[in-house]
C-alpha cells in the first residue's frame, strides 16, 4: 500500500505510509512488566506499566490490520553473560541482578521465561524479534539492515524533565568553562517514558512537558544574563534568585530538538540558536523549515540567525555507501541545512567513525 494518511497527533499531525512504516515495540518482557520481576526489583511500579498493555495491544492490532510491519525487541544476554558489561551488572542496587535466578527464571537471560514478551503482546508468525544486549535497538543488532532491506523510512516507537532548570543552567555553565567556551545545550520536551520510570523521574503529560520546556529556556536565558539575577516565577518552576557565578565564557548556544510544527518550532523561533530536525526526507525538512520561517516572521526573529541541523538517518550512513550519503546530504544542504548529525550503526563505534571520516571534507564542500 503506497497511499499515505495524515495521523492526528500532538504536538502536530504526521503523515504515515503503511508500506514504508514499521512499529517497533520495545522490550515488553515479563521480567520488566510482571509482579515480582526484575522491573519491580528496580523500584518500578509494575501496576503503572501494566496499564500500557491494553492500548499497546490495540495499537499493534491496528498496525497489523493496516499492513504496517511490526517489530519486537527484547533486552537480554547470553547465559554466560559474556555480552553484559560489568558496569551494567553492578548498576543500581536491586534485590536481584542480571543473571540471578528470579521469579521467571534467570533474569534477562535469553531463552528464559521472563526474557520473553508478555502473552498479550506476543509476536505472531512472521513478525521479527530483535534480541539486543543493551537499551538501544540498533547497537549490536541487525535492525538497521532489516529496515533498509524492507524499504522502511518511518518508525513508530512506543529531555527536559531530567534536571531542574537552575541546576541544568549551572551544569552547562561549568561545561562551558571547562571546554573553553564551547558548550552547547541540546534540549527537547522529553519522550522516553520508560527511562523516566526506570530512573524514578516524574513523566508529566505532553502539554505540561512543553510548558516546562519553555520555562526552562526562559530560566537559562535569565541565568546567562549577568545583568539579571532576580527571581523567576513560573507555573512549574520558582527560583528565588537566578544567580549564575561564574558566568559562562560564551553564552551557550541552545539547540532545540524536534519537528513539532505548532510548539517545538515556535520555541526554536523564540528561544533557540539552532533546530534539530529528523532527516526523514528533503521534502519533509523543507516543510518544517518553512513552518519555522513563518514562526520567525510572526515573532520578529531573523530566520537566518538560526542554525539548521538534522539527524541524518534516512538513509542511515554506512562506510560502504559514503558517496551515496554525501550525494543525499547535498539535497539538504540546498535547503540551508549546515550540520548533519550521525550515529554509529555498529557495535564498534570507533572503527565506524574512522571509516566514515572521509565523508567529512566532502560534506564540508557542500556548504561552500
Amino acid at each position: 500500500m503506497s497511499a499515505t494518511v495524515e495521523i492526528p497527533a500532538e504536538p502536530s499531525p504526521f503523515t504515515l505510509a503503511a508500506d514504508r512504516t514499521a512499529l517497533i515495540v520495545i522490550d515488553m518482557q515479563r521480567d520488566f512488566l510482571l509482579p515480582g520481576g526484575f522491573g519491580e526489583s528496580l523500584g518500578n511500579d509494575v501496576d503503572q506499566l501494566a496499564r500500557v498493555v491494553p492500548p499497546l495491544a490495540a495499537l499493534i492490532g491496528a498496525a497489523r490490520d493496516a499492513g504496517v510491519m511490526v517489530i519486537h525487541t527484547r533486552e537480554g544476554h547470553r547465559p554466560d553473560l559474556s555480552d553484559c558489561p560489568p558496569a551494567k551488572l553492578r548498576r543500581g542496587a536491586p534485590s536481584k541482578r542480571i543473571g540471578d535466578e528470579g521469579k521467571y527464571g534467570r533474569i534477562l537471560i535469553r531463552g528464559e521465561y521472563g526474557h520473553d514478551i508478555v502473552d498479550e503482546l506476543a509476536p505472531v508468525a512472521g513478525e521479527v524479534v530483535i534480541d539486543k544486549p543493551g537499551k538501544g535497538a540498533f547497537y549490536a543488532t541487525g535492525l538497521s539492515e532489516l529496515l533498509t532491506a524492507a524499504g522502511i523510512t518511518q518508525l513508530l516507537v512506543t529531555g527536559v524533565t531530567y534536571r531542574h532548570p537552575g541546576l541544568l543552567a549551572k551544569i552547562v555553565t561549568t561545561l562551558d568553562i571547562l571546554s573553553g567556551g564551547r558548550a552547547v545545550l541540546g534540549i527537547g520536551a522529553a519522550w522516553f517514558e520508560r527511562e523516566h520510570l526506570g530512573l524514578g523521574v516524574p513523566y508529566p503529560p505532553l502539554a505540561e512537558r512543553f510548558e516546562r520546556l519553555e520555562e526552562t529556556l526562559q530560566i537559562c536565558n535569565q541565568m546567562w544574563d549577568p545583568a539579571d539575577n532576580g527571581p523567576f516565577q513560573g507555573t512549574h518552576y520558582q527560583l528565588a534568585e537566578t544567580l549564575c557565578s561564574p558566568q559562562p565564557i560564551n553564552r551557550p548556544k541552545v539547540l532545540i530538538g524536534g519537528g513539532g510544527e505548532r510548539k517545538t518550532l515556535r520555541l526554536v523561533a523564540q528561544y533557540g540558536d539552532a533546530c534539530n530536525l529528523f532527516g526523514s526526507s528533503p521534502d519533509d525538512v523543507a516543510r518544517k523549515l518553512e513552518v519555522l520561517r513563518r514562526h520567525c516572521d510572526e515573532l520578529g526573529r531573523d530566520y537566518d540567525t538560526i542554525r539548521k541541523t538534522i539527524l541524518a538517518n534516512n538513509p542511515r550512513p554506512e562506510p560502504d555507501t559514503l558517496d551515496d550519503f554525501v550525494t543525499h546530504m547535498a539535497d539538504y544542504a540546498e535547503l540551508g541545512i549546515d550540520t548533519a548529525i550521525i550515529t554509529p550503526t555498529t557495535g564498534a563505534p570507533a572503527s565506524w567513525i574512522d571509516a566514515m571520516s572521509p565523508a567529512v571534507p566532502k560534506l564540508a564542500e557542500l556548504g561552500r
